[in-house]
């Protein structure tokens, strides 16, 4: 599970709770929670350094999930941009998800049909 949700802050706190109260790995849990920590400080920076430069993407929506794709027929549905409150939520960072297609953030279910939509 670590390895399909490195960076979701909520799940790595769960893990953690989990090494610490159930499996007695305390140093384990202070590790995770130590890299949780670190995240979100870099992505709070982040934040500050974003939020004034999605002004000009996205204008008064800044605060609203927001992913931008292409439509073009080589490339059609990968991701170009996405706002800061989307990374927040799905909890990536830019770099991971810029150029990936948007089937990836879906559930498995839609992601086998999902090209047929488009």
């Amino acid at each position: 599970m670590m390895s399909l949700f490195p960076n979701h802050v909520v799940f790595q706190r769960i893990y953690a709770s989990f090494l610490g109260d159930v499996m007695n790995n305390e140093n384990e849990a202070l590790e995770i929670l130590a890299r949780v920590k670190a995240y979100l400080e870099s992505a709070n920076n982040m934040h500050k350094l974003n939020y004034l430069n999605e002004d000009k993407f996205f204008g008064y929506n800044t605060g609203t999930v927001i992913i931008t794709i292409t439509v073009t027929p080589r490339d059609i549905g990968n991701i170009t941009n996405a706002s800061y409150e989307c990374m927040k939520l799905l909890g990536y960072r830019h770099k991971e998800i810029k150029g990936k297609n948007v089937r990836t953030l879906m559930p498995k279910i839609l992601q086998d049909n999902h090209d047929s939509f488009l």
